[in-house]
Parts: C-alpha cells; structure tokens; sequence
C-alpha cells in the first residue's frame, strides 16, 4: 500500500511540472495548424520613457521555429500661420488678414528588429512559463529620443520653422501685401517701391524693386509682429510587431500602434 502511494505523489508531481499543450490540442481538433500569438498593449507614450513589449506564443507540439519582433513608424509635421494688419487707404481703417500652412512629407522610419528569438531547443525552453502554458517573451523597450514630436503655438512655432519654411512663408505672403499694407508696417518705407497713377497716388501695387525690399523687410521679427495665431505640430506613429514562424515558414503577427506624446 506505501509502494503505490509513493508511485501515486511521484506521478502527480510529475503531472504538475510537465509542460501540457491544452490549446495545442484545440489547434490539433480543429485542424489549425499554425501558432497562435498575442502581443500585449502598448500604450501611448513619451521619448525616455520605458514599455514592455510581451509576446505570449505556443503552437502544437511546440512547431516554432523563430519569434521575431520589429519596429516601424512615421512622423507628419503640420503647421498654420494666421496674421492680421491694420492698415488705412487714405482715410478709411482696414484691416487684412494673411494665412499659409503646409502638411510637410511624411517621414517614414525604416523597419528595426529589436528581438530575435530562434528555437534551438534550450534558448526557447527558457521562455517557458507554466501560469501561462505557453511561451512569454518580455523585452523592456526605451522609446528613443528620435521621436520627439512638438506642438508649439505663436511665436514659438515661428521658432521652429526651418530657413526653407520661412522662405515659402515669406514668398507666399509677400505675393498678397499691397503697397498700404507695406506703409502699415513700415511707416518710413520709401515711395519710390511703390506703382503711381497719372495723378502721383498709389495704386496700391509694389514694383520689383519694392518686391525685394518686401521680402527683406520680412524677418522673423516682423512676422511675429503681426502675427494672430501660429501652430507647429508634429504627429509620430510608432508600431510594434511580434511575428511567430513555424518550422514550415507559416506565420503568424500581431502588432501593437500607439502615439507618441509631446
């Protein structure tokens, strides 16, 4: 009788520290013969802060071949300028307003592995965990300082616009300012940049050479002079993807999406 107890605890300890394959055996009844894998939520996050890329992953009769976990993502930059003028056209008061924006290209991160887990037997066996029943491959992931994204307003989003966007700006809203518009902002300008009717009045038009003096007038400065309201946003899309490839090349992928935050 204390022969086959013994044998009884020792086949039940046995029992408690095999790896069994339940979902496995669902695949098998089914006819599913690929792996199955989910990859955990990432949330929206920050540059600098730290997420945990989780893999969970099993197939039948443990028919893996490799866990592959790549990143990719892009970043659209936006950005609106609105100005308002107060001017006069002799004595009557106006008032103009100027608007330019542009939605830059996309920028596209090229695909980075960031894990590569290959079942040569020992290497996949560590990933085994048995609350589970099935393989849990955890990677804690920085998100790199690459992505930062802004979202400036005002004179701060004047600020970081790049010398090509200043020009577009300038040369878009230079086409549209009229000659009492110019006076407006530059009350000493000389009279000479500007067109005349036969009876010595301005017409309203700039001439070429008030053209250039226009456009160099036009610093930094005197844009944020006027300026009503400015927005530079940058948008960043980053996607994490968990790929499971079994010995027959089959795959299986999840991915998570998520922003990143300002």
């Amino acid at each position: 009788m204390k022969k086959f107890i013994i044998l009884s605890i020792l086949g039940i300890m046995a029992m408690s520290c095999e790896k069994t394959d339940v979902l496995g055996e669902q695949g098998e009844l089914t006819g599913n013969d690929y792996p199955f894998l989910t990859l955990s939520s990432i949330p929206d996050s920050r540059p600098a802060d730290t997420v945990t890329i989780s893999s969970i992953f099993w197939a039948v009769n443990d028919d893996i071949s490799k866990l592959s976990v790549t990143q990719s993502g892009f970043k659209a930059t936006t950005f609106d300028l609105d100005w308002s003028l107060d001017y006069k056209i002799d004595t009557l008061d106006k008032t103009a307003t100027f608007s330019y924006g542009e939605v830059l290209d996309t920028l596209f991160y090229p695909d980075m592995e960031l894990l590569l887990v290959e079942n040569n037997g020992i290497t996949l066996d560590t990933f085994y965990r048995t609350e589970e029943n099935a393989y849990v491959v955890r990677k804690p992931y920085i998100i790199s300082d690459e992505y930062t994204v802004r979202d400036l307003e005002d004179g701060e989003a004047i600020d970081g616009l790049s010398d090509d966007m200043i020009s577009r700006a300038v040369a878009d809203l230079k086409a549209s300012i009229d000659a009492y518009q110019f006076i407006a902002l530059n009350p000493t300008i000389d009279s000479a940049y500007f067109e005349k009717d036969g009876d010595g009045k301005l017409t309203g038009a700039i001439n070429s050479d008030g053209q250039s003096a226009l456009e160099a007038f036009l610093t930094i400065d005197v844009l944020k002079s006027f300026l009503s309201k400015a927005e530079l946003i940058d948008e960043s899309t980053l996607t994490i993807k968990s790929v499971v490839t079994n010995q027959d090349g089959i795959e299986v992928e999840d991915e998570s999406t998520f922003d990143i935050l300002n």
